[in-house]
């Protein structure tokens, strides 16, 4: 395997995990954070339309105010929100339309339960998508992640003073990992997180 190909599947593999602490008393260098925005905003997506905005906070302030809003079925908060810069993937109700598709899909608020259900399939996909792109471009750049998506959507949309049909849809935490914890730490209050190993995926080659 070449030195590159190594150094992806590396980054891939660190991907894959989810980090739960952050040494925020380093920063990430702007040029960095630009380019991982470029890799939210610059992936692909269903005939290139903008299903999607991105909130990018660095305001530790705001991002401290969500954290708190974080919950999951375990009654436990989510520390992957606590890092150096919180991506808010939010859904967008005035989609561009120029002409793609329009015969499936037009505008979210004209069409029939059909046509919101595609819309609603390309949203996610789009943000999936930009999610693995940010991902990797994130661990090949030395940096940890952790997607969440267990919060009170009312209060983050208060929080981040959105408009109507302004849905945050999933939150992605990227920083500096704390080299002096396990990643399953949790930030604040210092217990561990579980982890699950990766099930394998089939694949076949025909």
């Amino acid at each position: 395997m070449s030195e590159i190909n190594t150094t992806i599947v590396k980054a891939i593999h660190r991907g894959q995990h989810c980090q739960r602490n952050w040494k925020l008393d380093e920063k990430m260098p702007s040029v960095d954070i630009e380019t991982i925005i470029t890799s939210a905003t610059q992936c692909p997506s269903k005939q290139n339309l903008d299903f999607y905005s991105v909130i990018a906070i660095q305001d530790r302030e705001i991002i401290e105010s969500i954290y708190e809003t974080t919950m999951t079925a375990k009654g436990r908060k989510n520390p992957q929100v606590l890092a150096h810069l919180l991506l808010i993937f939010v859904e967008n109700p005035e989609v561009t339309q120029i002409d793609r598709n329009s015969e499936i899909r037009g505008k979210m608020t004209k069409h029939t339960s059909l046509t919101l259900s595609a819309m609603e399939e390309d949203l996610h996909q789009a943000i999936g998508v930009a999610a693995g792109f940010v991902n990797v471009t994130s661990s090949m750049l030395g940096y940890r992640t952790g997607c969440n998506k267990c919060f009170d959507t009312d209060t983050v949309k208060e929080i981040l003073q959105l408009g109507e049909g302004e849905r945050p849809i999933l939150m992605m935490g990227v920083g500096i990992h704390n080299e002096d914890r396990g990643r399953r730490e949790e930030h604040k209050e210092g217990f561990m997180i579980d982890a699950f190993k990766k099930v394998p995926i089939k694949v076949r080659h025909i």
